[in-house]
């Protein structure tokens, strides 16, 4: 049922919602017309929740390397820049894949050493906008500097989790997540 169909029902059980029912209304068509669009994605709305695995940075055992890959369809160029190369905003390009991907590897046996965890990085991205640092879309941490208050993207390397015990979620049925909570831990 779509979310638009919800809100009568919504703001007839919460009174206190009526001063706000029409910009519950709008934020319901926003929400539908964003689902919408991600259903649309190939694959649906499982695929588009497994993006991780391709865009970000992630470890390529094939490839011996790390894949760094950002959606920027309006980039003119990208480039990868962060501690590891001492901020270089130009050393580290972006190769176009297609759809608006970019992608550089990066081979293990020249970044291993280089890439420590919690190497701070970013994407500097050239466009019609004029060129800025961005943290990616698809970073898996991001830290604050407490002195200038400027965020950063980690390099972070978890180990692989061992469960210790049987799941108890029935094969192939896909768990309904409704709530996350995003703690801070070093």
């Amino acid at each position: 049922m779509p979310f638009t169909e919800i809100v009568p029902l919504l703001v007839q059980n919460n009174p206190e919602l009526v001063p706000f029912s029409e910009q519950i209304r709008k934020q319901a068509m926003r929400f539908d017309a964003k689902l919408h669009e991600i259903e649309a994605w190939p694959g649906g709305l499982d695929s588009f929740t497994k993006a991780y695995k391709y865009l970000g940075i992630n470890y390529d055992s094939v490839q011996k390397g790390w894949y760094m890959r950002e959606w920027a369809p309006n980039a003119w160029s990208l480039h990868l820049t962060g501690d590891f190369n001492f901020w270089n905003r130009t050393e580290l390009p972006f190769a176009p894949v297609a759809n608006g991907i970019w992608e550089i590897f990066l081979p293990e046996n020249i970044w291993a050493e280089r890439f420590e965890k919690h190497e701070k990085f970013k994407i500097t991205v050239s466009s019609r906008l004029g060129i800025h640092d961005r943290i990616p879309a698809f970073a898996q941490y991001v830290l604050q500097d407490d002195f200038t208050k400027d965020f950063s993207a980690c390099l972070y390397w978890q180990p692989k989790f061992e469960f210790q015990h049987a799941s108890p979620v029935r094969a192939g049925v896909t768990p309904f997540i409704y709530e996350a909570h995003i703690g801070r831990h070093l």
